[in-house]
């Protein structure tokens, strides 16, 4: 997880760099605001992507019970017929 989130922060910074410099551009063009949530949305993904990442293995591990499971009960169903 650690080469990971290395590559996502370096990732993360090179976008906030990108963005600060694109969005007042894009607010301009369109006459408005609305592209200064970019940013926002950024940091708010950003601070969940270690919790998401541990949900994702989470889910990895009962997925794969569960196929385990149904697998299982299947084998016994087509015996019992």
């Amino acid at each position: 997880m650690q080469l990971i989130e290395k590559i996502n922060e370096k990732e993360i910074k090179k976008t906030v760099k990108n963005l600060k410099r694109g969005i007042p551009a894009m607010n301009k063009m369109f006459k408005d605001k609305d592209f200064n949530i970019l940013l926002e949305d950024l940091e708010k993904y950003n601070s969940n992507v270690k919790q998401d990442y541990e949900d994702f293995q989470h889910v990895q591990v009962v997925w794969k019970k569960l196929k385990k499971t149904i697998t299982e009960n299947n084998k016994k169903l087509v015996i019992a017929q």
